[in-house]
């Protein structure tokens, strides 16, 4: 990305854990003089990336949850039949 003096842009950057980086690739736009922004400019506030928690979505963890609660009752419940000797 190149960017000159007496120019704004809105810019759409990822947190490296020790720097921020943007690409072409990215969705920055150059604001023309006197057009505001598409979206609020806010910065930041408080905390770092790592106190955010893992950032996988509620929407993912609970499938895989439920998921791995019937998976361990189908296990138990197919071990106690195999267990069971034939009569």
């Amino acid at each position: 990305m190149g960017f000159a003096l007496n120019e704004r842009w809105l810019m759409f950057a990822t947190w490296g854990g020790d720097m921020h980086s943007t690409s072409l690739c990215s969705g920055n736009l150059m604001l023309e003089e006197g057009v505001e922004a598409p979206l609020p400019l806010t910065a930041p506030t408080g905390g770092d990336a790592e106190s955010q928690g893992a950032g996988i979505p509620v929407a993912i963890l609970v499938p895989l949850g439920v998921a791995g609660v019937v998976a361990a009752i189908s296990w138990l419940a197919f071990r106690r039949d195999s267990a069971t000797p034939a009569s």
